[in-house]
């Protein structure tokens, strides 16, 4: 019995993991001190020495500039755009629009100052109702 476990012994040990290199752990802890030691790359320096990143960039910069003078050449001199279409109803005055956005303003009687309850706020613009609208649920 003894015999069969010192083979399997010896056959477990012949398995087993090589030992590292002599020294190798001198050399990993004086390169690590080293990269220690040394400053951090400056960011910008870093994407300056990205070949790929350098190209992106001028190639935003060559689509941006391209873009306007493509919009400066097609727009007439006396072409005017509206600058916010969404908003030109309610600019005219009145319109539901501004009826909704619309905030009423803050008065001292609103507040209750005077320790009593506050007096009611105006009651806004319900819904309107159309005809043959009628909730059919």
């Amino acid at each position: 019995m003894s015999e069969r476990l010192e083979v399997i012994r010896r056959i477990v040990r012949a398995i087993g993991e090589p030992d590292p290199p002599p020294g190798l752990r001198e050399r990993t802890l004086a390169r690590a001190a080293a990269g220690w030691a040394r400053p951090a790359p400056d960011p910008w320096r870093r994407v300056w020495g990205s070949g790929p990143l350098r190209l992106a960039w001028a190639v935003a910069v060559a689509v941006l500039a391209v873009a306007n003078v493509a919009v400066r050449t097609t727009l007439k001199p006396g072409v005017r755009v509206a600058a916010r279409p969404t908003l030109a109803p309610a600019a005219r005055g009145g319109g539901e629009l501004q009826a909704i956005v619309a905030l009423p303003r803050i008065r001292a009687e609103y507040l209750g100052t005077d320790g009593g309850p506050p007096a009611p706020a105006p009651k806004a613009p319900g819904p309107r109702k159309h005809h043959g609208s009628e909730d059919k649920s």
